[in-house]
């Protein structure tokens, strides 16, 4: 969320990924219709620089009462399991 909107929620939850998986996924649903090389170049010119803007701005991971790994390049902290919510009070 950006951290305007934030007091809005009761709940923020950060979906884990990094941008090689979801890359990877985008190309794998082709939901833009694009071919491949078009789909790549507009998530490496539009979408990760976004994000990563986003990032900077808005520290979304710091800023969520849970973190959920959605990726299976992450290291888990142990004792965490991919499909688990760490939600706190």
């Amino acid at each position: 969320y950006k951290r305007a909107h934030r007091a809005y929620f009761d709940r923020a939850l950060w979906i884990d990924c990094t941008f090689e998986t979801a890359l990877e996924r985008a190309l794998q649903r082709a939901q833009e219709g694009l071919p491949p090389a078009e789909t790549t170049a507009a998530y490496e010119t539009i979408y990760f620089p976004a994000q990563r803007l986003h990032f900077e701005r808005d520290e979304p991971r710091r800023s969520a009462d849970g973190i959920m790994a959605n990726d299976s390049r992450l290291t888990l902290a142990p004792g965490v399991s991919e499909d688990s919510l760490l939600v706190s009070d």
